[in-house]
Formats: structure tokens, C-alpha cells, sequence
């Protein structure tokens, strides 16, 4: 099922010379982090006394035949992945504004360069999901710093949380120094995640339940969706965005997480006795098991 699990530091994950790729499916939720979050973020890095703050974990699916620079598929941690290319941007930014001529000051800008772009490119190695602008606004900011370029930014560009958590580290940033800013990014480099990585949706799915039992707070819900849409993708790709229309209908009509997964289960539950709804062995939907019943319906030969 896991493919690969290891302890990644920043600067490994966000290699410069790699030509390594992650993207979020288009239809993931939007970048929801707030001030809190990249508060707590910023801090915890600048006042690590061990240089090594630990970030969390990120689930992967590697599916690409590249193994040395594959195109990596975002399952959960885009969050933490979206708030750090945001800390580049804003650094990369404070490093035009301190335009030193030192070779070692020139080096480290160009390193960081190739941390926010695929080495030797203008492809921004993170690509986020399309929701609420999501990818636009990012790459607008990409181009406000001359790394990408855009004809026009999205309309409300700054009023979106992209926009505003980079301008939060700009603002947190604004009165390093060369030595500060360079005692920063180290930081930030040496910080860590758990990295895992999965061949295929399905065992990052088996993957989500064995964590989520054990508290880890990953959502059911988006999983179910990722896994829908994929499929959906696969068997009939131009109703993708029609597909996903339909699913933001339910939600806006379901905000609540709890409301939201109890509408699946007993959906499920009340039409289980239909062949194209039925999955073998799971008569029922209970709630430790909806993404059991969501992953195997997928895999039917027949079922939409």
C-alpha cells in the first residue's frame, strides 16, 4: 500500500536542482489557513531553538514512471505545502528588495528560485487546485515577483487568503536584514515533515482510514469527493467540471462536515438495495466506514 514513508526536511521536499512537481486536483477545497495559522507557522520557525521544527505529515500519490523527478498528486497537506511556497514568495521578494551584489547572496536568491519554479523552468512546482482562484492568485504573486508571466491578475485578487497570508510574511519579513533573512530561510529549510507516498487513490484512501481512526484529522468527505471526481475523470473526462458543480450544490446546502458525511451514508443506505448503488459486503454504511463503501463502489465494473 505505502509505497514510500520517510522524514523529509523543507529544503529536500523543495529541492533546486529536482525536477520534481506536486499539484492539487483541481477540485480540492480552497486554501482555508488564517492569520492564526500562518502566525503560529512563522513562529514556531523563527524561534525553533533546535532548528528543526517538525510540520506535520503529507500523503502523496506518486503515479508518475519519473521516480527521480515524478509529478506528485497532493492527497492531504496542501494547506501546510500551499503556506510554505507562500513564505518563498514572500522571502524571494525581501531578497529583490536587499539586492546585494555578494556572489553567496546572489547564489542563495537563485536557489530559492529554483525551490519555487521546477529547476531550469518558469513551471511553478506547486500547482494548486483551481477553487476560489486558488492557482491563479498564486501565480499572479508568482508574477509580481518576476518569476511568471501573467497578462492580467484574477479580478478580487487581493482580497482572497492567498494573496493575504503572502502579504502577512511579507509584512513579518519586512525589516530583516541579509544575516536574519538568511538565518530564517535555514530554519525554515531544516524544518520537517513525514512524507508518504502511495501508487494509486485507493491506498491513500485505505491509508486515510487507518490514520483518521487513529485521530489524525484528516476529512472524510473531501477523500469521498477526490475519489469520485477521479473516477468520473477517468470514465468520462469532459463531465468533470459538470461533476463538481453538482457536488458544490450539496455542499453549500450541507456546510456542516457532520451533515455532509450523515447525507452520504444514509444515501448509501437507503438506495443499497439498487445494482448500481450496492457495494458487495457492505450492507450497511456505517461511519467508520464510508470511505471503505465510496473506494470499493468506485472499483465496480459498471458503477458511476
Amino acid at each position: 500500500m505505502i509505497q514510500h514513508v520517510a522524514h523529509k526536511k523543507i529544503g529536500e521536499l523543495f529541492t533546486p536542482e529536482s525536477q520534481t512537481k506536486y499539484h492539487v486536483p483541481k477540485y480540492q477545497r480552497e486554501y482555508i489557513w488564517t492569520t492564526e495559522n500562518w502566525e503560529l507557522l512563522f513562529n514556531d520557525i523563527a524561534e525553533e531553538v533546535d532548528n528543526d521544527h517538525y510540520l506535520g505529515t503529507i500523503i502523496t500519490i506518486n503515479s508518475s514512471a519519473d521516480s527521480e523527478n515524478p509529478d506528485l498528486e497532493i492527497i492531504d497537506g496542501q494547506q501546510r505545502l500551499t503556506t510554505i511556497s507562500l513564505l518563498f514568495c514572500a522571502i524571494y521578494k525581501r531578497l529583490k528588495e536587499l539586492n546585494s551584489e555578494e556572489d553567496s547572496f546572489i547564489a542563495n536568491r537563485v536557489n530559492l528560485k529554483n525551490r519555487i519554479l521546477v529547476y531550469n523552468s518558469k513551471t511553478p512546482r506547486l500547482v494548486l487546485s483551481s477553487q476560489n482562484n486558488n492557482d491563479s492568485d498564486y501565480k499572479a504573486l508568482l508574477n509580481e515577483i518576476s518569476l511568471y508571466e501573467m497578462a492580467k491578475k484574477p479580478a478580487n485578487h487581493g482580497n482572497r487568503r492567498i494573496v493575504k497570508a503572502n502579504r502577512y510574511f511579507q509584512d513579518r519579513i519586512s525589516d530583516f536584514n541579509i544575516d536574519q533573512l538568511q538565518d530564517f530561510q535555514n530554519r525554515l529549510y531544516n524544518s520537517t515533515l513525514v512524507k508518504i507516498e502511495v501508487a494509486s487513490h485507493s491506498d491513500a484512501f485505505t491509508l486515510f482510514e487507518s490514520l483518521n481512526n487513529r485521530g489524525v484529522p484528516l476529512s472524510a468527505i473531501d477523500i469521498i469527493k477526490n475519489k469520485a471526481l477521479s473516477e468520473l475523470e477517468k470514465i468520462q473526462k469532459n463531465s468533470i467540471d459538470i461533476a463538481f458543480d453538482s457536488w458544490q450544490l450539496i455542499i453549500e446546502n450541507l456546510p456542516d462536515y457532520d451533515d455532509q458525511e450523515r447525507y452520504l451514508r444514509h444515501f448509501y443506505n437507503a438506495f443499497r438495495y439498487k445494482e448500481n448503488v450496492k457495494v458487495h459486503g457492505f450492507p450497511k454504511a456505517q461511519r467508520t466506514g464510508l470511505v471503505s463503501v465510496n473506494l470499493n463502489q468506485g472499483d465496480v465494473p459498471g458503477k458511476q
